[in-house]
């Protein structure tokens, strides 16, 4: 993972550490960014990136209420 140094890129090399299952404290290692922000990206380990999978792997038509509740609390619009 290559992200010490801020880029426009480095928000997806962050998503590809949580994708991997690295540990905030890993990340934090890793690029220096502020451990509350890391947290918040993670969300007490319900990821955003995790739910975009998620979300990705859903038919959009058959999408549960609950998938679709889960993912707009963390942010998600529904279009």
């Amino acid at each position: 993972m290559r992200s010490r140094n801020p880029t426009d890129k480095r928000i997806f090399a962050i998503a590809t550490a949580f994708h991997r299952e690295y540990s905030v404290e890993k990340i934090l290692q890793l690029t220096n960014i502020d451990k509350w922000f890391l947290i918040k990206l993670q969300l007490n380990g319900q990821s955003i990136f995790h739910m975009e999978q998620r979300l990705y792997q859903c038919n959009i038509n058959l999408i549960s209420s609950d998938l679709l509740r889960q993912a707009k609390q963390l942010g998600f619009s529904d279009r």
